[in-house]
């Protein structure tokens, strides 16, 4: 029964090891994403429209809904519509 313990405790603690660890790699794309996103909108940001610039937010977004769903969190527009949702079903 211990020995059964530790190796569900080991598993547990490699998988949330392995989950850090793609965490961090998101989180550094998004970093990465971030700082490419700042350079192209600092050299040209005269320009107007730019379809770089929309690429990279739609890149910086989707990531950021990554580590939300693997920080098993919601975005606040996710919390917003929820919570409409419950208020209108109590009215």
């Amino acid at each position: 029964m211990k020995q059964e313990a530790r190796l569900i405790l080991k598993s547990c603690y490699k998988n949330v090891a392995d989950t850090l660890e793609i965490l961090d790699e998101v989180l550094l794309r998004v970093k990465k994403l971030e700082d490419q996103m700042g350079w192209i909108l600092a050299r040209y940001a005269d320009t107007g429209d730019n379809p770089k610039i929309q690429k990279l937010e739609i890149q910086v977004n989707c990531l950021r809904k990554q580590v939300l769903d693997i920080e098993g969190k919601k975005s606040y527009t996710e919390q917003a519509r929820e919570y409409a949702r419950i208020r209108d079903s109590e009215e």
